[in-house]
């Protein structure tokens, strides 16, 4: 049975619909604030982060009072709830890394999936999942403005001087980083956002104007995130073959090749345009002031002299050195030392080692401020071989109660994939979208399914 109540023979308390509102005006908040919090925390104090903390405790504990604490479990959370308890044992008691680490970690993986824990049971469905998708799409345009001027003005216009100093290659200083302060960051969130699009493009014949595909693809190619720009490749193809296979190529194939080529010359106008105006910009502000030389050595670096450093003997060395092939082979390592237990939270590039300094930092070689980048290296160090296994365990029942819905399958998949780049489950943005789209049990019923297939589909426009 995939359904577990506890106290099943009690009476069923039902939350009620003020929370539900409530909860769902969180959420369209979560949407806006998390790709801002960098700025508003620089602009403010850096505990204006926690907000998103205190509001999901906030309505966590109002959704406990409304059902009296009868919640309702599913197997993937007895999983999850196993993991916390394994990783527990091993940072606390078995390595000795503080309960304080411990909870720190907890807080980075487990506070969208609480929240993804209370709304649930709220139904959520086409409205309100178009309505996210609809603020997504909103937000994109404010980033992707900063964006333009952040690439005109080689990062030294509304753009924090710590950060652009930190970076050391220019092929990233000239990457669009927008307010997450990160390209890769950046990228994810609008691949997803592209991706919710194209879902309601097929599930509810939402068409969305072409200048939003416009700022999507434009963006994409700024951050010239390769993991984003594949993945936008592999959904490409999946839902061509969707369509295809529903007998509509013959009625679309104009419409999409239009939008292919205005977004193609779109680019291009970007790509050349940018590109001329960053020239001239640093030509009459900054090539006499300025002393960061990344900013020159970068101007005309491009997606296509990104894509020829993934063979480059150099980057490949550096990798293996300290970026994430670096991550893996270490990690397999650990795990090789301390096969059962791992080396607990806080002691392999996650969230929490980045407040504390790991005991195994010198035996393997780890630099101050390592950070994996590479959610399955981290598991494999942190959590030994119990550890990992109760994880993919809890993933794996994650795709078996979602097993009839294309929608959260292929989100699963998205997320899998990101997991090769990020601590996925630490980047809020990510994790916040993933959990939530979960969440919305309203919109993969077997009939919406059946509904996505006969919808109409006349293009992205």
């Amino acid at each position: 049975m995939d359904t577990i109540m506890s106290t099943s023979h009690m009476k069923k308390y039902v939350p009620s619909e003020r929370l539900k509102k409530v909860s769902f005006y969180v959420l369209l908040f979560f949407c806006v604030f998390i790709p801002f919090r960098n700025p508003i925390a620089d602009l403010t104090v850096s505990s204006v982060k926690m907000i998103t903390d205190i509001l999901i405790l906030g309505v966590f504990v109002w959704y406990s009072i409304d059902i009296r604490f009868r919640y309702k479990f599913y197997l993937q959370d007895f999983f999850f709830l196993a993991f916390l308890l394994v990783a527990f044992i091993s940072t606390v008691f078995v390595n000795h890394n503080g309960l304080g680490t411990y909870i720190f970690q907890v807080r980075s993986i487990g506070a969208y999936y609480l929240f993804y824990f209370v709304i649930r049971n709220f139904g959520y469905g086409k409205e309100h999942f178009l309505k996210v998708v609809q603020v997504l799409q909103i937000v994109n345009i404010p980033l992707f403005a900063l964006g333009i001027i952040e690439k005109v003005t080689s990062k030294t216009v509304l753009f924090p001087s710590s950060i652009a100093d930190g970076i050391l290659y220019p092929s990233n200083f000239s990457r669009v980083y927008s307010m997450f302060y990160n390209p890769n960051t950046y990228g994810l969130f609008i691949m997803l956002t592209l991706f919710l699009t194209w879902i309601a493009r097929i599930y509810f014949n939402k068409k969305t104007n072409i200048a939003y595909y416009c700022i999507f693809f434009g963006a994409l190619w700024l951050t010239m995130s390769r993991s984003s720009l594949i993945m936008v490749g592999v959904i490409s193809v999946a839902f061509l073959v969707f369509i295809i296979y529903r007998k509509r190529l013959k009625e679309l194939y104009k419409t999409i090749l239009k939008s292919a080529v205005i977004i193609a010359v779109v680019i291009a106008c970007l790509h050349f345009g940018l590109n001329w105006g960053a020239n001239q910009y640093y030509q009459h502000f900054l090539a006499s002031s300025h002393g960061n030389t990344s900013i020159q050595n970068s101007l005309d670096l491009n997606f296509v002299d990104r894509l020829n450093e993934a063979s480059d003997q150099q980057i490949v060395t550096s990798s293996q050195q300290d970026g994430r092939l670096f991550s893996l082979k270490t990690s397999l390592q650990v795990m090789k030392d301390h096969p059962i237990w791992g080396t607990g939270f806080g002691s392999f590039g996650s969230a929490a080692s980045l407040n504390r300094e790991s005991a195994i930092v010198e035996q393997y070689g780890l630099f101050q401020g390592f950070y994996s980048d590479l959610e399955y290296a981290k598991l494999f160090a942190e959590n030994g071989i119990l550890g990992t296994a109760l994880f993919f365990a809890f993933l794996i029942s994650i795709l078996v109660k979602n097993r009839k819905s294309f929608f959260k399958l292929f989100l699963c998949f998205v997320i899998g994939w990101f997991g090769l780049f990020f601590n996925i489950f630490e980047v809020q943005i990510g994790a916040m979208i993933f959990w939530s789209m979960l969440g919305f049990e309203g919109i993969t019923s077997r009939n919406q399914e059946k509904l996505a297939g006969r919808v109409a589909m006349g293009g992205n426009r």
